[in-house]
């Protein structure tokens, strides 16, 4: 298996008040394992840095997306790309009283419609029986906000996406 890891973060920051900041970030990493190496060439990769600040209304909202998160793919072969988080958990507050829980991080397809929550586990994101190509799909990411449980801290977790060849 090779991997093809690129620090591409989507950072999330909120003010709680003067004293008190919420950040979150997404670290990406990408593999490729092909069916067979000798038939297969496949890249995967997103797009540049994403940030995004939180406002009192999307905390009113209890949420914040990011939309439209490019992820760019080849290959010479029918493939299926799988998305899995490689931490089981958000990660605790600066007091270390608060754990922000894996499932507070939502994701969808952009043209989908339906959200789920973010997991360790493998899950299929897009496919595709094109043979020998390229092209993208975008992806958006949901943050459940809480006035009453998000304390200050900083909130990281890293995506594996991951082609494989069908």
């Amino acid at each position: 298996m090779q991997n093809v890891k690129q620090p591409e973060n989507l950072v999330f920051s909120k003010m709680l008040s003067k004293h008190r900041l919420l950040v979150l970030a997404l670290l990406f990493a990408f593999s490729i394992i092909p069916g067979n190496p000798a038939e297969a060439a496949q890249t995967i990769s997103a797009h540049s840095d994403v940030s995004l600040t939180a406002t009192a209304a999307d905390y009113n909202a209890g949420e914040k997306v990011s939309a439209n998160n490019a992820i760019d793919w080849t290959s010479d072969a029918d493939w299926v790309v799988t998305v899995t988080s490689l931490n089981a958990n958000l990660g605790q507050s600066d007091d270390l009283i608060y754990m922000k829980s894996l499932s507070d991080l939502l994701w969808k397809l952009s043209a989908g419609s339906t959200w789920a929550a973010m997991t360790t586990s493998d899950v299929t994101v897009q496919t595709g029986s094109t043979g020998s190509g390229s092209g993208s799909f975008n992806v958006d990411y949901k943050f459940l906000l809480s006035w009453a449980l998000d304390r200050p801290g900083t909130y990281t977790t890293t995506l594996q996406y991951t082609i494989t060849t069908q």
